[in-house]
């Protein structure tokens, strides 16, 4: 059985990235290097999120409104310097799930290690 994460860091991580690293270029003027520093990837990686090579996905970030939202939040605050963009992952996650980005059919045999803590409780 696959835990939700996986999901989320295959297909939906790589897409905030180059949604994030454009938001960072084009609205805070951030130079790909410096991209790069904030996000903790090469500055290749931000080239080519830049220029959709990588984070193909987008389109799962951009048909949702709260996902978009989130994303541009985030990189106010990587941008101001007060997170760091793993600092994120869980409540990227959990947007990602209350979105149903994923159909119903492909969550199912994912467990959230989140949710599986509240319940031990």
């Amino acid at each position: 059985m696959r835990i939700f994460c996986e999901a989320v860091f295959s297909e939906i991580l790589p897409a905030l990235r180059a949604v994030i690293a454009k938001e960072l270029l084009e609205t805070y003027r951030m130079t790909q290097e410096e991209v790069s520093k904030k996000l903790g990837i090469t500055q290749p990686a931000v080239s080519q999120y830049k220029s959709g090579l990588r984070g193909t996905k987008v389109k799962l970030l951009t048909s949702n409104e709260n996902l978009m939202i989130l994303a541009k939040k985030i990189a106010a605050e990587i941008a101001s310097g007060d997170i760091k963009f793993h600092e994120k992952i869980c409540e990227v996650c959990e947007e990602t799930r209350k979105g149903k980005i994923f159909s119903d059919k492909k969550l199912h045999p994912f467990l959230c290690l989140i949710e599986m803590k509240k319940v031990k409780k």
